[in-house]
């Protein structure tokens, strides 16, 4: 017998056993498998669950997973999590304990442990977990952060600055951790603290004074946050008068507390350490210019003006100054036309046209100043169209403004960008004047111009389309006005969209009517109210029962108030109510019924009556703020 055939009897035995334990281990490979397909099917789902807030289905399968591996560390905290919004505190207790025997020194796990007991109410407990956690390593700043991460989170506010004052000084870095304590002290209402936290962090790095802003102006909002933070700052650039970053925060806590002279001697302070050389006064006059802060603004470009005669901005300085006299006297026409009637009104009467070029003389010089100072310049195109809004929006010299205007399209051609801007404010001098030929010539060179901006062609294409408009052309208007709505992104796209809606609206109904109405419209704009009164009123009389007509009340009214006839006005507005109970204007013709008698008739409780009836009847019109505001403001409430 051959010798291979004496040893299979022998070996067979030992394959069969083989053979057995392979198709055992792809059984139990196979077993696996389909357990961790399901276990992910089973982990999915409950995460479905829990996005959805149904934690009772979550935590049901996040049992199931868990008893199934206690080890997976996915599925303990996602039971922790379902146990404490079920505020099934022992459960979570458990989970985390048996984790911790696994891992004791886990910080993350007595952090959580600390906020299990937090949530049960035994601060005690959560106290002495977090105790074990920043003991673990005393020297690690994050494992600090991650024990008052938890200490926060559960509200314990208190606790959480106590750890992180506890690594500050285990750490041996006084600056450790200064933005957390600033937040939590601010969460305290302890401004003071949480203000030297953060003078300690722009003290480390000066990078962070715009971060600082941001994270202050969270108190800063309030009367004691921002006192508190103010005297504090001031204290710290009088202990550190070398600090710069110190004064450019103090200069920002007396800007939001609108304190704009106290800034402005702290930007003096700030440009000497510098050696500025104007530079900082320059721009904080650019930034109280802005906010309106006209005094302090003045002040500090008449100082950059003579103070640094070689100032690399002096021509910008000094037509800032012009336009901080311009603003200072519009402010003053803005509170006294609404003290003589309303935002709405036109300064009609020749005395206040004289007065008005009076007052803003000293303006005008000053801009006239710029362009004698540095001729056949950016900022000497800037003055003059300056110039020229006010002769033609404060005095209502039309003459003068295209004078003006024409002289800066003749001299200043070699500034193609900004000649548009000339170009199209004559158009509307003109239009203004009823010189619809040459308004429509300036208008349609704006159009045509590449150099021109897209909103300066934009406002030129919708005044074409207003003079279309006022010449009866409603159809040729409507078309014009079509292109503009096209691009609803553009300035003037929602002016369009609302001429085009009353043009094609009016038309179908009576386009002798909307031809009136446009022509009514045409005299105002030239500030001919007698003229446009006779149009209306006729109206009314050739055309009872038109929708056209409250529209044509409104107007009405307006012109009447700007002709300080101020009881016929709201007779006018009147009849807005009575006779189009359904009209779109209702709640603006009953501001405007208030705003005569708060400007015009000097009748504080009627006009209170009117704002109250607005408030009451249209309740959703976006005129309510206005209304509310100016009701605080006649019963001397603290606005």
């Amino acid at each position: 017998m051959p010798r291979d055939c004496k040893i299979f009897p022998i070996l067979k035995p030992m394959f069969v056993r083989i053979a057995s334990i392979i198709v055992l281990l792809g059984a139990a490979v196979c077993l696996s498998g389909a357990q961790q397909r399901d276990a992910e099917i089973k982990l999915r789902l409950a995460q479905s669950y829990e996005r959805v807030g149904d934690w009772e289905n979550a935590s049901k399968l996040y049992e199931e997973l868990y008893a199934r591996d206690s080890t997976n560390i996915v599925f303990s905290e996602a039971l922790r999590r379902g146990y404490l919004a079920l505020k099934r505190y022992d459960g979570a207790e458990r989970v985390v304990q048996q984790q911790l025997r696994r891992r004791p020194n886990d910080v993350g796990l007595l952090a959580q442990l600390g906020v299990v007991y937090a949530r049960a109410g035994s601060d005690s407990k959560a106290i002495e977990a977090w105790n074990r956690a920043t003991v673990v390593d005393r020297k690690n700043a994050n494992n600090y952060r991650v024990v008052a991460n938890a200490a926060t989170e559960s509200r314990m506010f208190d606790q959480a600055i106590a750890i992180y004052t506890r690594g500050r000084s285990e750490c041996g870095d006084p600056a450790l951790f200064a933005p957390e304590l600033a937040y939590l002290h601010s969460m305290m209402m302890n401004f003071k603290d949480a203000t030297k936290e953060y003078l300690a962090l722009v003290q480390q790095n000066a990078s962070q004074l715009s971060f600082v802003q941001s994270r202050m102006a969270s108190y800063t909002l309030r009367t004691d946050g921002l006192s508190i933070a103010t005297s504090v700052v001031e204290e710290a650039t009088k202990s550190d008068p070398s600090n710069v970053n110190f004064f450019y925060l103090l200069a920002w806590l007396f800007m939001e507390g609108k304190r704009y002279d106290k800034a402005y001697d702290v930007y003096v302070a700030i440009d000497k350490q510098t050696n500025a050389n104007g530079r900082e006064i320059y721009t904080f006059a650019e930034r109280a210019l802005k906010d309106k802060s006209f005094a302090a603004a003045s002040k500090a470009f008449k100082a950059v003006i003579s103070s640094y005669p070689r100032f690399d901005r002096l021509p910008l300085a000094q037509f800032g100054y012009a336009r901080t006299l311009e603003e200072m006297l519009a402010a003053e026409d803005t509170v006294r036309l609404e003290q003589e009637a309303a935002p709405f009104m036109l300064p009609t009467a020749e005395p206040s046209i004289a007065e008005t070029r009076t007052r803003y003389a000293t303006a005008i010089e000053a801009f006239n100043k710029v362009v004698q100072n540095y001729p056949k310049s950016e900022v000497a195109i800037r003055a003059l169209l300056r110039i020229a809004s006010i002769q033609a929006d404060r005095f209502f010299d039309l003459d003068g403004a295209a004078a003006t205007l024409r002289t800066v399209q003749r001299e200043y051609a070699s500034f193609p960008m900004l000649v548009p801007e000339a170009t199209l404010r004559l158009g509307d001098v003109l239009l203004a004047k009823g010189d619809l030929e040459g308004a429509t010539g300036q208008f349609a060179a704006v159009q045509r111009n590449g150099a021109a901006q897209p909103p300066l062609r934009e406002l030129a294409q919708f005044r074409l389309a207003e003079i279309e408009y006022f010449q009866g052309k409603h159809e040729d208007a409507a078309k014009r006005l079509t292109e503009l709505i096209k691009n609803p992104s553009a300035d003037i796209a929602n002016d369009a969209l609302t001429l085009s809606v009353f043009i094609q609206d009016n038309l179908k109904r009576s386009p002798a009517a909307l031809t009136d109405f446009a022509k009514a419209s045409f005299l105002v704009r030239q500030r001919k109210l007698s003229e446009a009164v006779g149009v209306l009123q006729d109206m009314l009389t050739k055309y009872p029962s038109l929708t056209i007509l409250d529209e044509t009340l409104l107007l009405l009214g307006d012109a009447l108030a700007s002709m300080k006839r101020h009881k016929e006005a709201i007779e006018i507005y009147q009849r807005v109510a009575t006779e189009h109970s359904q009209s779109i204007l209702l709640d603006k013709a009953q501001l405007r019924i208030g705003l005569v008698c708060q400007g015009g008739l000097k009748d504080s409780a009627r006009a209170i009556a009117a704002y109250q009836t607005l408030l009451e009847k249209y309740p959703n019109s976006i005129y309510t703020n206005e209304a509310r505001r100016r009701i605080r403001e006649l019963r001397g409430d603290k606005l």
